[in-house]
């Protein structure tokens, strides 16, 4: 599994699509001609997961909500 990566310690690929934060929200976004899509304020980043084999566009999508969705309960979690 990934580690969450400090923007001051590296940046993704261009044009890459990855999950990122800004400590309070995780949603994705790409880092483009030095900025960020969606938010100024990125601190953490990590690449996307590999879809399982045979899953189609549209359940990857659907998959990729229910992470992000689990990842943001985490965030503001009081536990």
């Amino acid at each position: 599994m990934s580690e969450w990566i400090p923007v001051d310690e590296r940046l993704p690929p261009e044009e890459t699509r990855v999950l990122a934060t800004d400590g309070k929200d995780v949603f994705d976004s790409e880092y483009m001609r030095g900025n960020w899509e969606w938010c100024a304020d990125v601190t953490h980043w990590m690449p996307l997961p590999e879809p399982p084999d045979g899953v189609t566009k549209r359940r990857l999508k659907e998959i990729s909500a229910l992470v992000l969705s689990h990842i943001k309960r985490r965030l503001t979690c009081p536990c």
